[in-house]
């Protein structure tokens, strides 16, 4: 929940300065997409629930890593200037979020090797219930 936050109030900080100078279309176009990511992600993890059914890959603790990672490579973009300070801030977080994605994904690899107490999910089918239980039923 935090690193939605820090991406989206940078990327939002950012945006407001990047109004007051010439203007790089690139650059305002990444940052909108960081903030729609950041607000997808507060959403999800707020338990919207359509969110949830359109972005099930958050679900997941290596789903939300290959995102965090997506979100780092564009604040990466931006490039490492320093000069006015909002210019490089994206990429400060770009590295904090590829660093946090990098930690899940090996957290969420290492959670695969467990083996859960039941291998079935029951789901909702159309006109009545099914389970799924991940089993080939025409194995002999």
């Amino acid at each position: 929940l935090l690193m939605w936050l820090i991406i989206g109030i940078s990327s939002g900080y950012c945006l407001f300065n990047e109004f007051g100078k010439k203007i790089e279309f690139t650059r305002v176009i990444i940052l909108l997409y960081l903030m729609l990511f950041s607000i997808v992600g507060l959403t999800f993890e707020a338990g919207i629930t359509i969110v949830r059914q359109w972005f099930t890959f958050l679900g997941t603790i290596a789903g939300k890593g290959i995102f965090f990672i997506f979100c780092g490579t564009l604040g990466i973009s931006f490039g490492f200037t320093m000069s006015p300070f909002y210019k490089g801030l994206p990429s400060i977080v770009g590295i904090i979020a590829i660093a946090v994605g990098v930690l899940l994904m090996v957290l969420g690899c290492m959670n695969k090797n467990k083996t859960p107490a039941s291998n079935t999910a029951e789901l909702p089918a159309v006109g009545g219930d099914a389970k799924i239980t991940g089993q080939n039923p025409y194995a002999a």
